[in-house]
């Protein structure tokens, strides 16, 4: 696998386009999520689009660019799905697009003879034939792109089960019977050491050096006892210091990665996000003045020792100060004859816990365990914001006359209906269908459903249409803009127009939200 030595960069956003323009000298690269720049044209197919106005001005900012795919990992049994690669394809084309990772991870499951995506990236089954299934799966998606692949490390929140292959012998496994690369998450690794997997220095001593292509770093944050790679903000000084360390023993890296997701920016206004940048870019000099080869797959530096040790304490101490601490496993609670589990079984199973379905669960310490409940409510907040993106009005008109405690209660019986979708068009669709067989007396609830409804068709085909309201249109919608009821319905007969355009595919459009 040749990789070229690309340098510092970010994930991109259309949001961080002036992040760009302040610190152009700090950036070298930015990495593109694809999915996140696709559409769904129609809801009730898995047919996607890609964004072409987004597409072209992302080809024509001046930096390297990379695919960080979040749509379909290949850490599971469950091939990703075909319609993918005609769309890889062409962004790996028009971007120049050098290679491309995925995450050792799976998010699609059957319940009840049904295929659905989780919406969220869960571990993979670390016995044997877990490895086998993942090398199939990477071997699959190998095959359909022309550039390599590489493979993150995930964050995983389940308590150790005995008799799973270790998280770094594991991932060793995979990625050299799978010929792949490696995109070392270090965030996600100090996550997993923090909530009692293994820890950094261990992973480390475990994989092959010589496979990592790819550094991600973050920031991260308490979520009750748990850390969470929530990527939002300011990356711990001490896993830069783990960076700067391990770094100059990567002889094949061509990127390293700042991940943070743009509803954190603000809390990097003071500088902090030139502070991280910069220590980036520090470090990847170093590399360049002090790359050396790599002697086995230990690591050797003292320093890098001393980081690995500092990074666990300060951020156990941050954990404590925070109100929360480290899960630590109990092996007495994990009874699980771990070897007879098939790779589907596994991903089944803990598919439907985590999206609240009912389903008979084999393993005791499995559906007891607590990152099941973290999973769900990260889940669930997620399905929750892709409603009130694709359906904003409706969802505050519901939110206002009925509360939003009962709006709440609405989604959680909703979600008991339907697993999630990846794509926010699809899982808005589902849950306005669920609302309107409820029969919701809600003033102007239909009228608002019909008015979303067509304006999403005319983004898509950009087609002129005629919404009719028996009361005033824009009053009653500038109530809910601002969050509150109308002062006053003014009765009539009104039609509201939505004017068109160009389309979806030619004209600017609001990416679809995919869960990463």
């Amino acid at each position: 696998m040749k990789i070229p030595e690309l340098g510092i960069g970010l994930t991109y956003h259309p949001v961080l386009d002036r992040v760009l323009e302040k610190y152009t000298g700090l950036i070298q690269v930015l990495e593109i999520e694809p999915q996140t720049h696709w559409i769904q044209p129609d809801p009730s197919t898995n047919q996607y689009a890609i964004d072409q106005v987004t597409l072209k001005k992302i080809q024509n900012l001046p930096y390297h660019k990379l695919m960080h795919s979040i749509g379909f990992p290949v850490g599971g049994s469950r091939l990703p799905d075909p319609v993918e690669y005609p769309l890889h394809h062409t962004m790996i084309e028009a971007l120049g697009v050098p290679w491309m990772s995925e995450h050792l991870s799976f998010n699609k499951a059957t319940y009840e003879g049904r295929d659905f995506v989780t919406n969220y990236m869960l571990p993979p089954l670390q016995t044997p034939a877990g490895v086998e299934a993942a090398v199939q799966t990477i071997n699959s998606m190998q095959r359909q792109v022309p550039i390599p692949i590489a493979v993150e490390t995930g964050v995983n929140y389940l308590r150790t089960i005995p008799g799973h292959i270790h998280d770094g012998l594991f991932m060793r496994h995979v990625v050299e019977q799978a010929d792949c690369g490696i995109l070392l998450d270090l965030h996600n690794l100090l996550t997993n050491q923090l909530n009692g997997r293994q820890s950094m220095q261990d992973f480390l001593a475990e994989i092959p050096l010589e496979r990592v292509v790819e550094i991600h770093v973050a920031g991260g944050k308490m979520r009750g006892n748990f850390y969470i790679d929530a990527h939002s903000g300011k990356i711990p000084d001490n896993l830069l210091d783990v960076a700067a360390a391990l770094v100059p023993q990567l002889p094949n890296l061509g990127a390293m990665i700042f991940e943070i997701f743009p509803d954190y920016l603000s809390d990097l206004n003071n500088g902090l996000l030139q502070h991280d940048l910069e220590q980036l870019n520090r470090i990847w000099e170093r590399r360049k003045r002090r790359k050396r080869a790599v002697a086995g797959i230990t690591i050797q530096s003292d320093r890098a020792t001393s980081a690995f040790s500092a990074v666990g304490d300060n951020a156990q101490a941050t954990a404590q100060k925070e109100g929360g601490h480290a899960m630590q496993s109990s092996a007495s609670q994990h009874s699980i004859d771990i070897c007879t589990v098939t790779p589907a079984e596994w991903e089944d199973v803990l598919a439907a816990l985590v999206v609240d379905q009912p389903i008979h669960c084999p393993w005791e310490s499995v559906k007891n365990d607590p990152a099941i409940e973290l999973i769900k409510e990260l889940i669930q907040t997620f399905r929750a914001s892709m409603v009130s993106e694709s359906y904003r009005y409706t969802a505050r008109l519901l939110m206002i006359y009925l509360g939003v405690e009962e709006y709440e209660k609405l989604l959680v019986d909703f979600w008991k209906t339907a697993p999630p979708e990846p794509f926010a068009s699809t899982e808005g669709a589902n849950f306005i269908r669920y609302i309107q067989d409820m029969s919701i007396d809600v003033i102007g609830l239909q009228e608002v459903i019909n008015f979303e409804k067509a304006y999403t068709m005319t983004l898509l085909d950009g087609q002129d249409r005629i919404v009719n309201f028996p009361f005033d249109p824009l009053s009653f919608m500038k109530a809910l803009a601002e969050g509150r009821k109308p002062h006053q319905i003014f009765e009539g007969n009104y039609e509201l127009a939505v004017e068109g355009g160009e389309g979806i595919l030619e004209n600017k459009f609001h990416h679809q939200a995919v869960v990463h």
